[in-house]
């Protein structure tokens, strides 16, 4: 669990060299039978195209512009800092297959540097550990599959519950809300650029409690404040949790 946890987000903070050998191809990893179909190029290609065809709403999200921003090419000494986010995004949809990754493989760094690795005695804790962290970026059911294929075990497989570890993370993720995720101070001395993560940042700071419901112990009491409706749609669905 705490290996998963701290893989959890580590592809966040893929630096732009490790960056550029996911998309170059040039970063040498097998992809993850059963799970993944393209490789880092094939996926970059498809991010590009689909970039060049975001709805102002969603251009507005990422650059606080509707206007659309020019895919960057593979020389981070000419992207821009709004090309940067363009990557950013990129990154942010396929952090959890590449936490898998890391697991196995290490992290993505400069050319010829050798990788920053989980020791290899772990052994096949390293994938499952990986899997862990990468089920919280996508539905539980090819996770499962996942593990009845490649241990003939969904259960306990090598004495650790994955299962029950996924269901874990998902739900310390979705509790992980309030103000000290997103201290107010902060934007005191950083702006946020993004309309999109200034919503996120304003849907922290309208919680005002939260805490194990007195009347039902499998329920969680979540004290909401605003009269922003927008931020009141995005909190709505953890009233189906």
């Amino acid at each position: 669990m705490v290996l998963s946890t701290l893989l959890h987000d580590i592809a966040m903070h893929l630096t732009p060299d490790g960056f550029i050998r996911l998309a170059s191809g040039t970063w040498k990893t097998r992809r993850i039978a059963h799970l993944d179909h393209a490789a880092w190029p094939v996926l970059w290609e498809r991010f590009r195209d689909e970039a060049t065809h975001f709805t102002s709403q969603q251009n507005n999200n990422l650059f606080g512009r509707p206007n659309g921003v020019q895919c960057p090419d593979l020389d981070q000494n000419n992207w821009t800092p709004k090309q940067f986010k363009l990557i950013g995004e990129f990154i942010r949809r396929h952090h959890s297959r590449l936490a898998h990754e890391i697991a196995l493989h290490g992290f993505p760094g400069r050319t010829g540097d050798k990788p920053i690795s989980l020791p290899a005695d772990l052994d096949d804790l390293r994938d499952l550990a990986g899997l862990v962290a990468r089920s919280h970026g996508m539905p539980l059911q090819p996770c499962i599959e996942y593990l009845d294929k490649r241990y003939r075990n969904r259960v306990d497989p090598r004495d650790v519950h994955a299962v029950y570890l996924m269901a874990l993370l998902r739900v310390a993720d979705y509790l992980d809300l309030g103000p000290r995720r997103a201290p107010k101070d902060r934007l005191r001395v950083q702006a946020l650029r993004s309309p999109e993560s200034l919503l996120e940042f304003k849907k922290n700071n309208v919680i005002k409690d939260l805490k194990q419901d007195s009347h039902n112990r499998h329920a969680i009491w979540c004290d909401i404040k605003t009269s922003d409706v927008e931020i009141w749609f995005r909190l709505r669905p953890f009233s189906m949790i």
